[in-house]
């Protein structure tokens, strides 16, 4: 786990790379999707992948993943805009966020990880 404590010196690298993942990587992604689609004629689904941290933030049992749960909050509020954005585009580009396809994938990525490992 990287260290995005929030108090912690000498952690900016970490600190950004959780931003630049979690939020900056979206924003940029779903753009590109967005006017790919459009451009092709496409009345496609913007998927946002959120965890429960998105809605509430829990008791961290690691602190060092400080800076995650905000990160999922912002996620939450950055889906709400592009439904809003997609409503004024004149486009039927959906966007559904989905914390459940979210831990399905996890699970899946962590079996063939310990498939590989073993």
């Amino acid at each position: 786990l990287v260290n995005t404590r929030l108090l912690t010196e000498n952690n900016s690298e970490d600190v950004l790379n959780m931003v630049e993942t979690n939020l900056i990587g979206v924003v940029f992604c779903t753009r590109e999707a967005f006017h790919s689609m459009k451009a092709n004629g496409i009345d496609g689904h913007v998927f946002m992948m959120n965890t429960t941290c998105g809605h509430k933030v829990p008791v961290q049992p690691n602190i060092n993943i400080n800076l995650y749960p905000p990160t999922k909050h912002a996620l939450t509020a950055l889906t709400e805009m592009y439904r809003q954005e997609f409503l004024h585009q004149n486009t039927k580009v959906k966007v559904t966020v989905s914390s459940y396809l979210y831990m399905l994938l996890c699970k899946a990525f962590i079996k063939n990880l310990t498939h590989i490992c073993l």
